[in-house]
């Protein structure tokens, strides 16, 4: 599948569910957030290094080794990307085969 990139955080899709997004300056994500069914319950779980690598060497098309991790470009809820990129925006991604949104610079 394809990752999904966003200009406006507005266009990502809902999470499955009927989970909520949510913002909290309080708690910061730097690998992103993942809708995740447990026992027929929906729940928010971190992202992961590994989920993170493998979605951006997708939108790549590079070796997950070789994905850059830049900490100045970072989530403060699903669909809301704080910070900024050197060179390029930071952008909400989105990683339909995992219910996984995250953040990236474009």
């Amino acid at each position: 599948m394809t990752i999904e990139v966003y200009r406006s955080a507005d266009d990502a899709p809902s999470p499955p569910g009927g989970l909520e997004f949510f913002t909290s300056k309080d708690v910061l994500s730097p690998f992103g957030y993942k809708a995740m069914e447990i026992d027929d319950t929906w729940f928010w779980v971190p992202g992961t290094e590994e989920e993170y690598r493998n979605s951006e060497a997708e939108r790549l098309g590079v070796d997950p080794k070789d994905v850059e991790i830049r900490f100045s470009c970072y989530q403060t809820g699903p669909k809301s990307c704080a910070g900024s990129c050197m060179s390029g925006f930071c952008r909400l991604m989105f990683n339909p085969a995992q219910n996984f949104y995250y953040c990236g610079c474009t």
